[in-house]
C-alpha cells in the first residue's frame, strides 16, 4: 500500500490511538490530532486541533494525502439516556468541517467511520441494502443514528459533486486497548472489565442477559480501514464487525473468567439499555476487500485486560482529574512562543499586555513559566543598551519574581563559541568567546535564571521550523520562485521542529527535568542541499553561517524524538508545509 502523509483525526480515541500505533510501526509519514489530553506515546506526531473551528481544521489538513476520520464525541448508554442529543451539534461540526477542509486542501483519500446506529431495528444480521430510510433508527439511537445517516449523505455529496475518494464503514461495537473505562463514557465491555478488575461484589449488570451484540476488536478495525483506504475508497457504505452475535450474558461470563472474578452476576432489567439485538452482516466486506480473520471475544478481552492492568487504568483515570498545569508564556505573538501558547494554553504575555499580565501573575502565581521572548536591539548604542536592559534582562528578572514551580528559559545554541565541536551542555563558556550580541544576551539571561530560579530548565535551541517560524533562508528557498539569499551556499543549519520542542517541554514538566539541554537535531544541512531537494537555484550572498556541531546526546537519551537528523526535520517541514515530496 502506498501512502503519502496520513492524518488521523481523533487520534486519542479508541480507533485513533490504535491506528497511530499501527502507522508508527509501518514507518509511514503521519500526524494525529488531540483535543484535551495529549497521549504519552508518539507525542511529537500529535497536534492539538479543535475541529469545531474551521480555520484550525484547514491548517491541520495542509499537505495531507490521506485522512482517517475517527474524531467524534461519544457517550455510553447512561449519558445517551440522560441527554440523547448531546453529541449531535459537535459531531455535525467536526465531520462537516473535515470534509470541507479535505476538499479545499485536495486530500486524495478519506475514510469516514460511521456506525451501525444508522439501521432501523432488526432481529437478524442486517445488510447494507437493508437500510430503510422510511423507518427511524432504534429509539435510543434516534439522534445519533439520524446524524450518522446525514453524515453518510454528506460523504456522498462531496464524492459526487467534487470527485473526492471517500470510503465509508458502518461499524458495530468496537472494543480493545485505549478504550474509555470511566463511568460516564464507557460502553458495555470496558465498563464490565473495569468493574471485574475492581472485584465488585455484588456484580450488577444493566439490562437483560439475552441482549445480543456484535463486538469487534479494535486492531481488526485498523486492518479493515487500511484495506478500505487501499482498495475501495468510494462512497459505498460497508459493514464491518465480527459478523456474529454474542449475548451480554456470554460476554459477562468471558470477562469474569479472564479477570479471575468468581461471582454470580445480577442483571438489572430496569436499568438503561440499548437495542435488544444488533448484528451486522459482513458479506459485502468479504466480497470487496477479501477475508479478514477476526479476533475472538475471549482473545480480545484477554488482550484488553492485559493492557488495562499494565496501564493501571484506575490510576490513569485519577491522573486525568488532576488540575491542569497553569502556564505563563512569553513571546506568544509569533514564532515558537505562539505555537507553544496554542498547544499548552495558559496566560500569554505580549508587549502590549505585559504590565497587567505580570501584575496578575505575581498575585496568583503559576505552575510553569516558559520564557520564549527576545527583543532584538535597535540600531545605535543607546537603543541597544535599552533593549538589553528592559526588553530582555528586565523581563527575565520580572518573570523570575512571579511565584512559580518551574522556569523554562528558551535559550540558543548561539551561546556557544564558534570553535570546533561538538558543543555540549557541560562546556565552560566565556563571554569573550561568543560572537554576536544575541548569544551574549541569551547567556546573560541564562545566568539570571540559574541564580533566581532553583527549579529551572534551560533549552539551548537550534533553528526553528514550524508554521509560525519567520521567513528565514529555508522558507525563502521553499516559497520564492527565484530565491535571493544573503548567505553562502555552504551555510549550515541545525533544524528542529516547533512540535518537537513543545512535546519535550510537556515531557519535561511531567517528569520535572532540570538543568540545561541542547534541543538540537543530529548534524546539520547546508542551504545548497535544501535547494537541491526542492529543485531551486538561489542567488547566494557573501556571508557564511555555520551552526557548528551541537551534541544532542543528553536530550536524545530521555526524549528519542529528537534523535532525528536535520535533514529529516527539514524534509518533514517541507513536505507538510509546502507539499514537496522526497
Amino acid at each position: 500500500m502506498k501512502l503519502g502523509k496520513v492524518f488521523v483525526a481523533g487520534g486519542t480515541g479508541l480507533v485513533g490511538k490504535n491506528m497511530v500505533k499501527r502507522l508508527e510501526a509501518m514507518g509511514v509519514d503521519y500526524q494525529a490530532s488531540y483535543y484535551q489530553s495529549q497521549p504519552l506515546f508518539c507525542r511529537s506526531k500529535y497536534r492539538r486541533v479543535d475541529f469545531q473551528k474551521f480555520d484550525e481544521t484547514m491548517e491541520a489538513l495542509k499537505g495531507v494525502s490521506e485522512l482517517i476520520i475517527c474524531a467524534a464525541v461519544t457517550h455510553g448508554v447512561k449519558r445517551m439516556k440522560e441527554n440523547p442529543g448531546a453529541g449531535i451539534l459537535p459531531n455535525l461540526k467536526i465531520t462537516s468541517h473535515l470534509l470541507e477542509a479535505a476538499r479545499r486542501q485536495k486530500v486524495s483519500r478519506v475514510v469516514f467511520l460511521g456506525s451501525g446506529t444508522v439501521y432501523q431495528e432488526a432481529e437478524h444480521p442486517i445488510r447494507e441494502d437493508d437500510l430503510n430510510l422510511n423507518l427511524p433508527p432504534y429509539g435510543l439511537y434516534l439522534g445519533i443514528g439520524g446524524l450518522s445517516r446525514y453524515l453518510e449523505q454528506l460523504c456522498f455529496f462531496y464524492a459526487k459533486q467534487f470527485g473526492m475518494q471517500i470510503g465509508i464503514f458502518r461499524l458495530s461495537n468496537v472494543y480493545g486497548p485505549h478504550d474509555h473505562f470511566g463511568e460516564d463514557r464507557s460502553h458495555v465491555l470496558p465498563a464490565l472489565i473495569r468493574r471485574a478488575l475492581k472485584k465488585e461484589n455484588p456484580f450488577k449488570v444493566w439490562g437483560r442477559a439475552s441482549v445480543v451484540r456484535d463486538f469487534i476488536y479494535v486492531e481488526d478495525v485498523v486492518e479493515a480501514i487500511l484495506r478500505l483506504l487501499d482498495k475501495h475508497c468510494r462512497p459505498d457504505p460497508i459493514n464491518f464487525s465480527y459478523g456474529k452475535g454474542v449475548t451480554i450474558g456470554e460476554a459477562v461470563k468471558t470477562i469474569l473468567q479472564v479477570c479471575g472474578h468468581s461471582v454470580a452476576p445480577q442483571y438489572d432489567e430496569s436499568a438503561p439499555t440499548a437495542i435488544p439485538y444488533r448484528v451486522l452482516d459482513c458479506t459485502k466486506f468479504e466480497q470487496l476487500l477479501g477475508p479478514l480473520p477476526r479476533t475472538s471475544l475471549e482473545e480480545g478481552v484477554r488482550r484488553t485486560v492485559a493492557w488495562a492492568v499494565e496501564e493501571d487504568i484506575f490510576k490513569t483515570r485519577a491522573a486525568k482529574t488532576a488540575p491542569k498545569t497553569r502556564y505563563l508564556l512569553t513571546g506568544v505573538s509569533s514564532g515558537l512562543g505562539r505555537y507553544l501558547h496554542e498547544r499548552l494554553g495558559g496566560e500569554g504575555l505580549t508587549r502590549e499586555n505585559a504590565p497587567e499580565v505580570l501584575e496578575s501573575a505575581r498575585a496568583k502565581g503559576c505552575d510553569v513559566v516558559v520564557h520564549a521572548a527576545f527583543s532584538a536591539p535597535k540600531t545605535g548604542p543607546s537603543s541597544m543598551l535599552a533593549a538589553c536592559l528592559e526588553d530582555n534582562i528586565g523581563l527575565t528578572q520580572k518573570l523570575a519574581e512571579v511565584p512559580h514551580r518551574k522556569m523554562i528559559y528558551i535559550s540558543s545554541i548561539d551561546v556557544y563559541p564558534k570553535t570546533p565541536g561538538p558543543h555540549s551542555e557541560d562546556e565552560d563558556i566565556h563571554f569573550r568567546d561568543i560572537a554576536g550580541f544575541y548569544g551574549i544576551m541569551k547567556l546573560t539571561c541564562e545566568a539570571l535564571v540559574q541564580q533566581k530560579c532553583p527549579n529551572h530548565l534551560i533549552l539551548r535551541c537550534s533553528a526553528f521550523l514550524g508554521r509560525y517560524s519567520r521567513k528565514a533562508n529555508l522558507k525563502v528557498i521553499a516559497e520564492d520562485p527565484k530565491p535571493e539569499l544573503k548567505l553562502q551556499a555552504g551555510s549550515r543549519f541545525n533544524y528542529i521542529l516547533h512540535e518537537d520542542v513543545a512535546a519535550f517541554i510537556e515531557y519535561a514538566v511531567e517528569h520535572d527535568l532540570r538543568g540545561i539541554y541542547n534541543v538540537a537535531s543530529s548534524g546539520a544541512v547546508t542551504l545548497s542541499e535544501i535547494a537541491e531537494w526542492v529543485k531551486k537555484k538561489p542567488v547566494y550572498g557573501d556571508y557564511l553561517y555555520d551552526s557548528g556541531d551541537i551534541s544532542n546526546r543528553k536530550i536524545a537519551a530521555v526524549f528519542p524524538a529528537l534523535k532525528k537528523t536535520s535533514r529529516q526535520v527539514a524534509e518533514h517541514f517541507l513536505a507538510s508545509e509546502y507539499s514537496y515530496s522526497f
